[in-house]
Formats: C-alpha cells, structure tokens, sequence
C-alpha cells in the first residue's frame, strides 16, 4: 500500500477549513497540530520514488535510488517514502538514462552492477579533481 500524499494534504486542509472558525481553546489546539503535519508532509508537486521510476521506466527501485544518488538529485525521505520534485528527472543526461534503459528489461543484477561501477566511477574521478 502507498501513501498518498495529496490526498492526506487534502483531508487535512480540509479538516483545518472546519476547525479554524471555531473558537475554543481544543480547537485552536487541533489546528495547530494539523498546520506541524501539514508543514512536516512533502511539496504537493513532488513524486514518490514509484513515480519517478514509472516517468523514466525504470522498474527497479533500487536502480532508481542509485541513479538519484550518481546523479545528485535533490530528494528527501518522508518515513521511508524517497520523494522529490519532478523537474529534477530533467537534470539526468538523456545518455546516462539509455545506458539503463538498454540493460533495464533483461538482466536485473547486470543493471545494479553497472549502475554501481558507473556511480563509483564517477565519484573516484570527482575526488581526483
């Protein structure tokens, strides 16, 4: 089962439009845990990590993670949900996402492998320079 954030975002809006105009002091105080939730939730534009793999058919979810993390995209956890925004699919090369998308459907662990290698091999040139 997933999360849905909007909705979640949605029925708490909601129910803060129906507590805010009461005036006692348990309501303010509903309100007020309402708004740290709401506040703790993600963007309402962002995607969770199934989406983003989804947009870039990518079907594992931990080639997903990896390239977030060789590519630097900006993501945050909400529990153990990696969500982030979607223009950050963008900031991948269209050449990195071939290579994925070449070995993607045939051989799972050749992927991980070469997802790694690359990822490795990228962060040893970085600390070289």
């Amino acid at each position: 089962m997933s999360i849905d954030f909007p909705v979640i975002r949605a029925d708490l809006e909601e129910a803060y439009a129906l507590l805010a105009p009461l005036e006692s002091s348990l309501a303010q105080k509903a309100c007020d845990h309402i708004d740290r939730i709401l506040k703790a939730l993600p963007p309402p534009d962002w995607i969770t990590e199934q989406q983003a793999a989804e947009r870039l058919g990518i079907v594992s979810w931990q080639v997903l993670r990896l390239l977030v993390h060789g590519q630097h995209l900006k993501y945050e956890f909400f529990g153990n949900c990696m969500m982030m925004p979607p223009s950050e699919l963008d900031r991948i090369p269209n050449k990195f996402l071939q290579e994925v998308w070449d070995v993607r459907d045939d051989r799972p662990s050749l992927e991980m492998r070469a997802m790694r290698e690359k990822i490795m091999a990228q962060r040893i040139a970085a600390s070289e320079s």
